[in-house]
């Protein structure tokens, strides 16, 4: 519980247009543009999940190390690749498009465990039961994405994030 409330206060000192805008934007980029399985945004998504996995970070101090282009050219290398030899040979089953699904909401959730301060490895079985709300947001979003189209999930997403927001400045 101790590292709940302290995560809840490291949220807390992030900006507001980060926490309720930018945040919910590329989330939904990598866990929920794909879903439509059309060559551009898989794509986009693919390049903002490599980015995400070589670490790459978001700050005005990042733009002018030659680590950071080197990786936003490696994962552009990769997706050029993909959209122009891969994906047009690929076929996307139902059985396939829904077990992704799955994964993705899944993968959404799972990726707020960093929402924590500290991990401990010795309950690493049990955080899944904290990240559950998130889990089940990623469901409705996706349920909304897929129904509604992708606007309509960054909103969903942005009107959770600022509900919590402004829940925790108000308690």
């Amino acid at each position: 519980m101790e590292a709940i409330g302290k995560s809840s206060d490291r949220i807390a000192t992030i900006s507001f247009w980060f926490v309720v805008i930018i945040i919910p934007i590329i989330e939904e980029i990598l866990f929920r543009l794909f879903l439509n399985f059309k060559k551009k945004e898989i794509c986009l998504s693919v390049f903002f999940m490599l980015l995400l996995a070589l670490g790459i970070r978001v700050n005005s101090e990042a733009l002018f190390l030659l680590s950071t282009w080197v990786k936003v050219g490696i994962s552009l290398s990769v997706v050029v690749v993909l959209y122009f030899f891969v994906i047009d040979n690929f076929k996307f089953s139902i059985r396939l498009q829904r077990s992704l699904t799955i994964v993705s909401i899944i993968a959404f959730g799972l990726m707020h465990i960093d929402n924590l301060e500290k991990i401990y490895y010795s309950l690493l079985l049990i955080y899944p039961f904290f990240v559950l709300p998130q889990i089940l947001i990623g469901y409705f979003a996706t349920n909304l994405r897929l129904k509604q189209g992708f606007v309509w999930g960054i909103l969903l997403h942005c009107m959770t994030n600022l509900t919590f927001f402004l829940l925790y400045k108000i308690l």
